[in-house]
């Protein structure tokens, strides 16, 4: 809460705080760690802005099929301190979302000395398997950049060893048997025979 006014009203009390960041190849981790940070704390200090206010003056088109301005979020959240209420004990019980907010949100939610991260997506845009990889991919990326933070972005690897092995093999087995003394026309005639209704 950011207003002293708001802190003992109970509710949800949140506005979108747009960001945008370049992300450079030949930038390290650490670089672009240190960008995204300046820009999240300039952004902070305009923060009161309402969202649909900076939607309406930059004179977005609205679109039924997606938010403006923000399609895919990161979200973190801290684990607030026990909730004591005289004699009453009380913990927090995550909800599962009925529908997406966004097409894609990554949630990271700090509690103690452990990280837990999942995502919210439209189930319309991906599937279940997709968004897991996606995850899988995050966490190899943060580990990589743990590992060498100033090494150029382009030299971390999201992918798993399986599936580097799928898309440089897996992927790419296409040879074939080619007579390669066949011409156009023997190829031609060959094609037709095998599909005369293409």
């Amino acid at each position: 809460r950011t207003h002293p006014a708001t802190e003992d009203v109970v509710g949800l009390f949140v506005n979108t705080v747009v960001l945008r960041t370049r992300f450079l190849s030949d930038d390290s981790f650490s670089a672009l760690l240190s960008r995204t940070r300046a820009t999240a704390l300039d952004a902070f200090s305009h923060q009161d802005a309402p969202f649909e206010r900076v939607v309406h003056a930059l004179g977005v088109q609205r679109s039924p099929s997606h938010a403006p301005l923000v399609q895919v979020a990161f979200v973190w959240n801290r684990a607030g301190a026990p909730l004591h209420l005289g004699a009453l004990s009380a913990c927090s019980v995550p909800i599962a979302p009925s529908s997406a907010k966004l097409d894609l949100s990554l949630h990271v939610f700090e509690d103690g000395d452990s990280l837990h991260v999942g995502a919210e997506y439209s189930s319309d845009l991906y599937e279940a398997g997709s968004v897991e990889r996606m995850l899988g991919h995050y966490l190899r990326l943060l580990e990589s950049a743990l590992a060498a933070p100033q090494a150029p972005l382009a030299s971390h690897s999201l992918l798993s060893a399986e599936e580097r092995q799928q898309v440089l093999h897996g992927f790419n087995a296409t040879e074939r048997p080619f007579d390669s003394l066949a011409t156009f026309v023997s190829l031609w005639d060959t094609q037709v025979a095998r599909t005369p209704d293409a």
